[in-house]
């Protein structure tokens, strides 16, 4: 690839807070008698390489109330019970994370990431039939295999490492290659968005987007998907008003 190609790549990698894996990936594949990026690019980049902060999944919440308090009470309930299973918990928690930043911000790899991570080194310790049990009681098996989805058109998992797929979905692909692109589109035209006379127009554009990237989703979570909208929806509603 060109150097310009390469740039883009990495830039694309970096939005979705994964560089840092990326370059240590790019640093175990290195083969004679290929081209790889140019060494001035990949010196760049690994000087700006940081400590990513750990994120707090216990902190991801749903839009919908109602389902947001079930999740309260499953996490709360699961601490106290007499055979409690923080490593399902915690997966579930990655899970809900995960479609909190789908629905707000399109899909993430980081989170996908993560739960690949957490599923190949803790997955031998977690309760399947409990975490399919609190999926359905907040709807979200469907996205829940979605992401399971991801993980084996992505990143090479065999079904049978994820329990709670139970079928495989021709759509996965089309969709990792809308969100990729669209994040790419995101970060050519950030400069853009800082303009102020662009902003004025800022609200409106921000809800018909908010639309039809919610949209995509809606087979996979409807309650949830339609809560989130409705309250951007309000959300912009109330700063328009301001």
């Amino acid at each position: 690839m060109s150097a310009y190609k390469w740039q883009r790549l990495f830039t694309l990698l970096d939005a979705h807070d994964v560089l840092n894996f990326a370059l240590q990936g790019y640093a175990q594949q290195q083969k004679k008698n290929v081209r790889h990026a140019p060494q001035q690019l990949v010196n760049e980049l690994q000087s700006r390489q940081t400590t990513i902060p750990q994120t707090d999944y216990t902190r991801s919440q749903l839009s919908n109330s109602l389902l947001n308090r079930r999740l309260q009470t499953i996490r709360t309930t699961e601490r106290h019970a007499i055979d409690t299973s923080l490593e399902t918990l915690h997966l579930l928690n990655i899970i809900v994370h995960n479609v909190e930043n789908t629905l707000n911000q399109g899909l993430q790899i980081k989170g996908i990431l993560h739960l690949g991570l957490y599923l190949r080194h803790h997955g031998n310790r977690v309760d399947f039939i409990k975490l399919e049990r609190w999926l359905a009681q907040i709807y979200l098996k469907t996205m829940a295999q979605l992401q399971g989805n991801i993980l084996i058109t992505l990143f090479g998992f065999e079904q049978a490492e994820i329990p709670f797929v139970r079928r495989l979905s021709p759509k996965v692909r089309s969709l990792i290659l809308r969100s990729l692109t669209k994040t790419e589109k995101d970060t050519t035209e950030h400069s853009l968005t800082q303009d102020s006379s662009i902003l004025v127009h800022g609200n409106s554009t921000t809800i018909r987007h908010s639309i039809g990237h919610n949209m995509h989703y809606l087979l996979y979570a409807p309650i949830e998907t339609i809560s989130n909208l409705t309250y951007k929806f309000a959300k912009n509603l109330s700063e328009l008003e301001e």
